[in-house]
């Protein structure tokens, strides 16, 4: 979907829960809901491989408002700080995003949804509550500033690649530290989470207004796109429907064993190494498995995880 503002993304799954009229329907990665932009979401059996989803990295744009500071860190909270940000550059603004790039200790916005003793950080600022928020790690990819500009409230566009879990109006609001003047999220739009891409994403009020909203559904495999990915003979895959582990011996092995990216394989990593990965039929091409993949011994043992083939299968 290409979430509208607005809307919270639980919203959006109940809109089309009510469209589809079915209960089993997931996202994975939560937008606020001022922001816009690619939201993945998973109805029926690909609502098992949310937890993967979610893993992926994402691609924002973003505008970061210098100036002002609030109590959420974007466009919606309480202003607590303001400075002029009259004399701030773009040539200081691209030098400090550059600093951004890397590992990050991330200190967590005060109004967000993790958890902090089993209550969700925003009911305890409503309470009027005094705690700490948490740091995480995440990882910043890239950052590009895309334009400028200058004013009391200065200003910029960025595009930044970045791991899951990262809060960009955290990150804007480090970065107006860093700059020595207040600063926060002024809008947000993902472009990208893992594989799927704003153009590919369709509008929720054009989806649920087709003549067919279900037609839009990707199959479950597109799913697991992002895994490494196994294809073996339907007497195995059987297997592995039983919840059985598979021990597969060297003479037996696929041609391209695991593939990802520029075809790795798990036989390059340490003996007892393992990974997940998204098992295939040979013969159909269906999403059999996504299953814990190792290299024991001298075999090959592919154990199950969340089983998509039936039984009947």
């Amino acid at each position: 979907m290409d979430k509208p503002t607005g809307m919270t993304s639980h919203d959006v799954v109940g809109r089309v829960r009510r469209v589809l009229q079915t209960r089993r329907v997931g996202h994975a990665g939560t937008l606020d809901p001022d922001a816009t932009g690619v939201l993945v979401v998973c109805v029926g059996d690909a609502c098992r491989l949310v937890e993967f989803l979610s893993a992926d990295d994402k691609l924002y744009e973003a505008t970061v408002v210098f100036g002002a500071s609030t109590d959420t860190d974007d466009a919606a909270g309480r202003v607590l700080c303001e400075a002029s940000a009259e004399n701030l550059s773009r040539a200081a603004v691209e030098k400090a995003a550059q600093s951004f790039i890397g590992k990050l200790q991330q200190r967590v916005p005060r109004v967000s949804a993790v958890h902090i003793d089993g209550q969700r950080a925003y009911e305890l600022v409503r309470r009027g509550h005094d705690f700490d928020a948490p740091v995480r790690e995440v990882v910043v990819s890239d950052i590009a500033v895309l334009a400028f500009a200058t004013g009391v409230r200065a200003t910029a566009q960025l595009r930044v690649d970045c791991s899951k879990g990262t809060y960009i109006r955290a990150l804007c609001r480090d970065l107006g530290e860093a700059l020595g003047v207040p600063a926060h999220l002024g809008a947000l739009r993902r472009l990208r989470s893992g594989r799927f891409s704003i153009e590919q994403a369709i509008p929720l009020d054009v989806w649920q207004n087709l003549p067919l909203p279900a037609s839009a559904l990707l199959p479950v495999a597109r799913a697991a796109d992002a895994l490494p990915q196994i294809r073996l003979p339907d007497a195995w895959c059987a297997r592995l429907a039983m919840g059985q582990t598979v021990r597969i011996p060297p003479r037996f092995w696929p041609g391209e064993a695991l593939t990802q990216g520029e075809r790795t394989t798990v036989t390059d990593g340490p003996l007892g190494s393992a990974l997940t990965a998204a098992v295939f039929s040979e013969n159909t091409g269906e999403l059999v498995a996504v299953a814990e993949v190792a290299w024991q011994a001298q075999d090959l043992t592919v154990a199950p995880k969340k089983v998509f083939w039936k039984r009947e299968q």
